[in-house]
């Protein structure tokens, strides 16, 4: 969970100073590192994003462990950020980015409390 918790920091600061796509990217980063530690409580450690947006649903949404509007912001993150990295536009503003860094920081902490809560 260190690793989110830079990157939150990173994000915050990456946004206040008016870097949007590299604070979307941050924040992204930042719930993907939260996920990797929920899965691997489990021992399960997909090669992919993808691999571990999947698994996350089916080991915990699907569970009822994590609700599903909190997965969707790791889910929606994914998208938000190869459009941040990879378009030649710049299409992420104030507001995109301060949205996902939001739905970070509850990603985050969801993780946390859940990371906290099993035995």
């Amino acid at each position: 969970m260190e690793k989110s918790r830079e990157r939150l920091l990173v994000a915050q600061s990456l946004h206040d100073d008016g870097y949007f796509e590299d604070a979307v990217s941050r924040s992204y980063y930042a719930m993907f590192f939260a996920a990797r530690a929920l899965l691997l409580t489990l021992d399960i450690t997909p090669k992919t994003h993808r691999g571990v947006i999947v698994t996350l649903s089916d080991q915990f949404v699907k569970n009822g462990l994590m609700h599903y509007e909190i997965w969707e912001y790791l889910a929606a993150g994914e998208t938000l950020r190869e459009e941040a990295d990879y378009s030649s536009e710049k299409r992420i503003d104030d507001i995109r980015s301060q949205t996902t860094l939001e739905h970070a920081k509850e990603f985050v902490r969801t993780c946390s409390q859940i990371l906290n809560s099993s035995p």
